[in-house]
């Protein structure tokens, strides 16, 4: 497992210093390569028989590129990697090899993403109220996707990289439930 982690962060950082080294006219940028790469991981996870082809060792390296072919038009910025992962047989580690790309992206433009986790969805100037606040908490642009899980009571949780920030209503009454059992000094 680690060595697959360490091979995708090779493929990884090579295709973002391709993309640094890219002119903008050619309109290779880190950003909108991410954007194929998290387009083509979508239909790669969703998608059972999609990953059993590319995965398949029984399936030819030249009918898995023959089906990306198809596909260059809507993966053209990174289609040339694609083809690689085809013939490196790589793409066991497509997921691990996105999730570094967009670490190295968010890194570069000062950025990270957060999964923020509600109860129930929230209006757009709450929303902006807890961006501010988790920008000066983690001192970085935040790219925040919601997602809302019911057993929340109320409040936040805020997942990041490496961070996270429990901002929920069951956390502050567990808080208050340990400071009042503690014995008065």
């Amino acid at each position: 497992m680690r060595r697959e982690r360490e091979a995708a962060s090779r493929y990884a950082k090579a295709l973002f210093e391709l993309c640094q080294s890219s002119s903008d006219a050619e309109g290779s940028d880190a950003a909108s390569v991410l954007e194929e790469l998290k387009l083509f991981q979508s239909c790669f996870r969703s998608d059972p028989q999609i990953r059993k082809f590319f995965l398949s060792p029984i399936v030819s390296k030249e009918d898995k590129l023959e089906a990306l072919k198809s596909l260059e038009a809507v993966v053209e910025k990174s289609y040339r990697f694609f083809c690689l992962l085809v013939q490196a047989d790589r793409f066991s580690v497509l997921d691990d090899i996105v999730d570094i790309f967009q670490q190295l992206v968010e890194e570069e433009a000062g950025e990270l993403s957060v999964e923020l986790r509600l109860a129930r969805s929230i209006e757009e100037p709450t929303k902006n109220r807890i961006r501010d606040f988790l920008e000066k908490q983690w001192k970085r642009s935040l790219r925040i996707q919601i997602k809302e899980v019911p057993s929340l009571v109320g409040g936040f949780v805020a997942v990041a990289r490496g961070r996270s920030f429990d901002g929920s209503v069951q956390t502050q009454l567990n808080r208050l439930k340990q400071s009042i059992a503690k014995p008065a000094v």
